[in-house]
């Protein structure tokens, strides 16, 4: 089960994505560099410093990043195939080449000019594929009506399909044809050129894709920390890492960030994630909070969370001010954290409406090379008694994205001074 987390970041728009990413996506979910250390930056010197309720894996929200790798390498091969093909002819017309010798070259030529990125699959994978993905729709979908629906659709375009011969390329379509017609970001096709195993796929598909969207070449999605002036301390997070990987370098962050007078979250680059959601609510928030809970279609169950009695490291504490920075390709498991902060108003949201990911998805295999991220739970306030599906969470305070950072700051600095004895 997860919040997207992206590689399809994205907005609003269902279609623009990924990630994130692990529900927690495609969308999900942008990621930073992978070298960015943890700093703390305080006139100069600069310091490196080095929890699975599975949320229905906010998956980062990604972008179709594969998209661009693969273009990239069809462009090298062409230009490779060209330099082959002149090298051949020009050789071959030098020695006065046999029609047998042209031939040869011709095929060779053939064998260069198909995409190195080509990942072919047959109509019986194709047909067998999109039967999977619509009897998933019709049994696990949070939404009964709407996965019958999803499913009925698929099957009467199925049509629109027939001509797709290549497994990256069928992904990507059926995944934006199903994030138009649902209206839910956290829907999507991948394909593995891996064999996903019958027994064991799904737990093994997700482990590959944990590691890569929230490894350390990414940093676990810990972008920076800063302290600004007035002490205020800034946390710019770009996923929520699982915390078997990374709940160390989670802990560590919040830990730094506790001794600020303020405190704010960059979330407007954050595509969603796993389980540290809890652990850094729990560095903000009484213990036993209470935090969406989480509707399991399949079992016909909700079960309620709240936040962690204990965490480790410093706290930064339930008093001292937060805020916290959403945009449009703020998804998922980060919509989560704004969403149950604002519900219990501890935080101030500032920035824009955000992506209105709120359906936790697992992953289920279709194929030996295709996996379906199916949102099989829904996001449950108990205080609000509802989420941010569709709708985004609306912020306190609203301005354009890139102006949040500015007003944030504004705001912590005039509640610093507000303070006695400041």
């Amino acid at each position: 089960m997860r919040h997207r987390a992206g590689l399809h970041p994205a907005g609003r728009d269902a279609n623009a994505a990924i990630d994130g990413t692990l529900g927690m996506g495609r969308g999900r979910a942008g990621r930073g560099p992978a070298r960015t250390p943890i700093r703390v930056d305080d006139g100069g010197a600069r310091q490196d410093a080095r929890v699975a309720v599975h949320l229905g894996c906010h998956r980062p929200r990604r972008r179709r990043a594969r998209l661009h790798l693969a273009g990239a390498a069809r462009d090298h091969h062409r230009r490779c195939a060209r330099q082959s093909r002149s090298r051949i002819l020009s050789c071959l017309d030098c020695q006065g080449a046999e029609p047998v010798k042209r031939l040869l070259a011709t095929l060779f030529l053939l064998i260069l000019s198909v995409p190195a990125s080509a990942q072919p699959i047959t109509a019986a994978d194709r047909a067998a594929t999109l039967d999977a993905v619509a009897t998933l729709l019709e049994t696990r979908y949070v939404d009964p009506r709407k996965g019958t629906e999803l499913a009925d659709a698929l099957r009467k375009a199925e049509s629109r399909w027939q001509a797709i011969t290549d497994g990256p390329a069928l992904a990507d379509t059926l995944t934006a044809w199903l994030r138009q017609e649902s209206g839910d970001g956290h829907l999507a096709l991948d394909y593995s050129a891996r064999i996903i195993p019958a027994e064991g796929g799904d737990e093994a598909f997700t482990a590959e894709e944990v590691e890569r969207f929230y490894g350390a070449h990414l940093n676990h999605g810990v972008e920076k920390i800063e302290r600004l002036d007035g002490n205020i301390m800034l946390i710019d997070l770009r996923v929520f890492p699982p915390p078997a990987l990374a709940g160390d370098v989670i802990s560590a962050m919040m830990t730094v960030a506790a001794q600020g007078d303020a405190l704010i979250i960059d979330l407007r680059n954050n595509g969603g994630g796993m389980e540290t959601l809890d652990l850094i609510l729990g560095h903000l928030l009484p213990p036993g909070s209470p935090l969406s809970g989480v509707y399991d279609r399949p079992t016909d169950t909700l079960a309620p969370r709240a936040s962690p009695m204990w965490v480790p490291g410093r706290r930064f504490g339930d008093t001292k001010p937060l805020y916290v920075l959403i945009g449009p390709r703020t998804f998922s498991a980060a919509e989560a954290l704004a969403y149950d902060l604002q519900a219990l108003k501890r935080a101030t949201i500032v920035g824009a409406v955000s992506g209105g990911g709120a359906n936790p998805f697992e992953y289920r295999r279709v194929h030996p090379h295709f996996a379906l991220s199916l949102p099989e739970k829904r996001s449950v306030n108990p205080i609000t008694g509802t989420n941010w599906q569709g709708v985004g969470v609306t912020p306190d305070v609203a301005v354009p994205p890139e102006q949040a950072l500015d007003k944030a700051i504004a705001l912590a600095r005039a509640a610093i001074a507000a303070q006695p004895g400041k």
